[in-house]
């Protein structure tokens, strides 16, 4: 299958009848997508057919992006576009409850050093920490 990556106009995708009926919170997503960029671009095919991505592209709607990164595919068969879309959101696995709070933790490690390094206390708690680590040496 030969696969080509391009910036495509939003306005031009065409979105069929999908399985996905509940976006979910797309503001978390918008929010992620302006912060960090679209990670993963969607999946459409050489009519512009979406195949899959449908909360990324409302995402970036809702950010008045015009274009957004996609994938096109040589697919044209209803049924094989079908099991792809479905196999994007069957195929995946939620976090578990300990791998959310290890998530949590990092992110409070990585809050908490981004506010040392940031801040009047913070440079001198970097200054602290040289001191040891020189006399660890």
């Amino acid at each position: 299958m030969k696969m080509e990556l391009k910036n495509i106009e939003i306005n031009s995708i065409v979105i069929n009848k999908r399985i996905r009926e509940d976006l979910g919170d797309i503001d978390a997503l918008s929010n992620s997508i302006r912060d960090f960029g679209l990670i993963s671009p969607l999946l459409i095919n050489r009519n512009k057919i979406l195949i899959s991505g449908l909360r990324r592209l409302e995402a970036c709607k809702k950010l008045d992006h015009s274009h957004i990164q996609a994938i096109i595919v040589d697919l044209e068969d209803d049924s094989l576009l079908f099991h792809i879309e479905s196999q994007e959101n069957l195929c995946r696995k939620p976090l578990t409850a300990t791998e959310v709070d290890k998530g949590i933790e990092m992110k409070k490690r990585f809050a908490l050093d981004e506010i040392r390094g940031k801040t009047f206390l913070g440079n001198i708690w970097n200054k602290i920490k040289s001191v040891f680590k020189k006399k660890g040496k």
